[in-house]
């Protein structure tokens, strides 16, 4: 039974809760990476098929072997990992007429182990002929190179360092961070003063909800520049947007006329005709209902009010709560008014940070009680129920909650 490994983005937890979504879970064997169940896969490729549909997942790989146990120092450990690379290369990268064979090297561990793995690989290079394309630095490949080598047919190893040993893996699918850095600050209108939702983070709001295999119509009544939109469009799903100010929609609409023109062909099922965007007020249940009668989903950005560049003070932080509380609160009984039955509402809501990194104040909390009052089942992730997640710098974040009308 072949295992896979999947590395884990910005956000491990949130990348294993959009895993859970297509019933693939496991083991977290380090701080990026994840050891799926060996009984939970049958079709290698289903999985290189879904990996664009995961905003939440970098790399997927093939186990190699079993993990090697930890054995005293690193030293000893060497001969045993060594081994193991060694017989894969000589065993499945056969060269023509003894000519070098090219193959990518990452190594995934801690910044003690980098010693350790820059000798491994030149060890490695000396017993098998090969050349191992790595990065000098950071010993792990970029996205971009990993991609390129996969590409190739050349491939690349991965060796990942665990609390209890080491596994090593082939890379059989990379993110395709080209195409999401093209449809993220690549389109013609970026919204940079109301903060940036990347086209990642929009894919795993999408698959929190239930995903594309799920889904069918959904609503984003914060639409600002279009991302959920664009990305609910090209898997296939009926999007509509809602935008209260007039000129953010026309922006967006150049937007989404822009993706027409040069989608991934990894969508083929995109049709700019799945997704439209009106002017509107998100606490108007009558937009809602004026796109479809049926809405399976609500997934929005909701807004985060002043993008902050340093810490407020407690007299601009309590003025800002309080008007968000109550656009949240006037929202949410839109939503409870224009979702179906069993439909699921994922929102990011602010919460805002100190210089020390740590939470000052979340809105969350002050709404709780209203959004369950107005018939919605919280469905809990992690220890406070929602996920924070934030970007370093950033002294306000997102914190994503998932509720379902019951």
């Amino acid at each position: 039974m072949t295992t896979y490994l999947f590395q884990l983005g910005h956000n491990p937890e949130l990348a294993q809760l959009e895993l859970q979504q297509f019933s693939l879970t496991g083991k977290q064997i380090s701080d990026s990476w994840l050891q799926l169940k060996q009984d939970i896969v049958e079709d290698e490729q289903t999985l290189v098929a879904l990996l664009p549909h995961l905003g939440g997942t970098v790399r997927i790989a093939k186990m190699i072997g079993s993990q090697i146990p930890r054995s005293g120092s690193l030293h000893d450990n060497a001969e045993a990992l060594r081994k193991q690379v060694a017989t894969y290369i000589k065993e499945h990268c056969t060269s023509i007429e003894e000519r070098k064979v090219s193959i990518g090297f990452s190594a995934f561990g801690k910044p003690k182990e980098q010693h350790f793995f820059t000798r491994l690989a030149h060890d490695i290079e000396r017993d098998t002929n090969a050349r191992l394309v790595r990065n000098g630095k950071t010993l792990t490949l970029s996205t971009i190179d990993a991609a390129k080598l996969v590409a190739q047919k050349k491939g690349e190893i991965v060796l990942i360092s665990t609390p209890t040993g080491f596994a090593m893996g082939i890379t059989i699918a990379v993110q395709d961070s080209k195409a999401y850095q093209q449809r993220d600050i690549g389109r013609p209108n970026v919204l940079k003063r109301t903060g940036l939702l990347s086209p990642k983070l929009a894919q795993s709001l999408i698959n929190l909800a239930g995903g594309y295999k799920k889904i069918k119509v959904i609503v984003d009544p914060f639409s600002g520049s279009g991302t959920i939109l664009q990305e609910a469009a090209l898997q296939g799903i009926k999007a509509y947007g809602i935008d209260i100010d007039p000129r953010t929609v026309k922006l967006a609409q150049e937007n989404l006329q822009w993706l027409k023109k040069n989608y991934h062909p990894q969508f083929p099922q995109f049709s700019l005709a799945n997704a439209v965007i009106k002017h509107g007020n998100a606490t108007d249940a009558n937009v809602y209902k004026s796109f479809s009668t049926t809405i399976d989903a609500i997934i929005t950005e909701g807004e985060l009010g002043d993008n902050f560049s340093r810490v407020p003070d407690d007299f601009r932080l309590q003025k800002e709560t309080a008007t968000l509380r109550t656009l949240y609160e006037k929202s949410f009984l839109a939503f409870a008014k224009a979702l179906s039955p069993k439909g699921r509402a994922v929102v990011c809501f602010p919460f805002w940070i100190q210089y020390d990194e740590t939470v000052r104040a979340r809105l969350f909390p002050l709404i709780e009680k209203t959004i369950k009052s107005l018939g919605f089942k919280h469905i809990r992730h992690g220890q406070e129920g929602t996920i924070l997640y934030r970007r370093s710098n950033q002294f306000v974040g997102r914190e994503i909650g998932v509720f379902e009308k019951v």
